[in-house]
């Protein structure tokens, strides 16, 4: 086909080439009103089906020619409210508001100031400047968020169409997390300071993440009826925003009963924060990765052990010894279970204690010779 300067594509409609760049601007009227848009293509091909999509739109009353150009900090800016207004907690929405504003960066960088300027090549070239020190996982977690608010903008009509609607994401294989065995966390146990014992023999024995060991109250614990209580509290969320109990393990109950509670102290495991006075789990995965070095095991967030670690190793061991799978995800608090069970299952207080009691730990708490 000749390229040419103008086009006629109906009586109402024809394609204009302007500009130093020749980009192709759609010539209309709708009732009275004169339109020029730009259709951001040089291709004379995508510039005919642009514009008889276009012509359609106004033959069906359909096309809306007010869009306007809507700043991008607005744009992120409403989507982040939004996701304020949803009660999603602060570590999303801090999460939200990085990717999305690393995305706009490079968008004001190429000198894009508006919504309608976003193309998927700028989605992609994103992508790919984050594979230089980003994990597969990361960028499709990113990509993710960046997918989900320009859905936003069109449904809120700051965009008249979503760049992305068509893509789909592959989303990368996870890769199998590292779980340490019964004989190996005993190892550790036993190699860790005094003062760190009771931090991992309660991980091991209740698969709760660190920062709910590092948010419990002495409130928490319920030493009578054998529970912990993982409290989602306005402020202190948790990772899901829901509460849940655990069973304590007679072996870990043994331990916590011997905790002497500080007077008038708010936190069940207190530390040196100034801001909260609660311990700090991120020097506490630093010691376990210290000692699990010391031991000659993999260690490390990539390939190796890490105080997360121990959440696999309670999923496990609890499986290996006949514990359904549906009450260990009630255990650790998971939430993302596909099948019916997730909707069906019922675990009593009973049959919960019951499986709890069950598993054989056998761990020994005695401190290291010297200390």
């Amino acid at each position: 086909m000749q390229n040419k300067k103008h086009l006629t594509i109906n009586a109402n409609l024809k394609i204009i080439r302007r500009g130093k760049k020749g980009l192709w601007c759609a010539d209309f009227n709708i009732g009275n009103n004169h339109k020029r848009v730009s259709l951001k293509t040089v291709d004379q091909t995508t510039a005919i089906e642009m514009a008889e999509k276009m012509s359609l739109e106004i033959a069906k009353g359909d096309f809306k020619s007010n869009h306007g150009k809507v700043v991008l900090a607005f744009g992120v800016e409403s989507y982040l409210k939004m996701v304020q207004s949803e009660g999603r907690s602060k570590k999303t929405y801090s999460k939200y508001k990085q990717v999305l504003n690393q995305f706009k960066g490079l968008l004001e960088k190429r000198g894009a100031k508006y919504l309608n300027q976003i193309n998927p090549t700028d989605f992609d070239d994103y992508r790919i400047n984050r594979k230089v020190n980003k994990s597969p996982k990361t960028i499709y977690t990113e990509a993710v968020v960046i997918k989900q608010f320009l859905k936003f903008c069109k449904s809120r009509k700051l965009i008249s169409e979503n760049p992305l609607a068509e893509l789909r994401l592959n989303k990368p294989k996870a890769n199998k997390k590292n779980a340490p065995s019964l004989i190996q966390v005993q190892q550790i146990l036993n190699a860790m300071q005094s003062s760190d014992k009771i931090y991992i023999l309660t991980l091991a024995c209740s698969g709760m993440r660190s920062g709910e060991l590092q948010k419990l109250q002495s409130q928490d614990i319920d030493l009578q009826g054998n529970w912990i209580h993982i409290c989602s509290r306005v402020g202190l969320s948790t990772k899901t925003g829901a509460s849940r109990k655990i069973p304590i393990h007679p072996e870990l109950k043994k331990e916590l009963e011997a905790i002497k509670k500080p007077a008038g102290g708010k936190w069940l495991f207190p530390g040196q924060s100034i801001k909260h006075g609660w311990m700090n789990p991120q020097k506490l995965n630093e010691r376990f990765v210290e000692v699990v070095e010391s031991l000659g095991l993999p260690a490390g967030r990539e390939n190796g052990l890490t105080i997360h670690s121990l959440r696999h190793f309670m999923e496990t061991h609890s499986l290996n010894h006949g514990v359904p799978q549906r009450a260990v995800d009630i255990w650790l608090g998971h939430t993302g279970g596909k099948t019916m069970a997730a909707v069906y299952y019922s675990l009593s207080d009973a049959e919960s204690q019951n499986f709890m009691s069950r598993l054989p730990f056998g761990f020994i708490t005695t401190d290291k010779s010297g200390d």
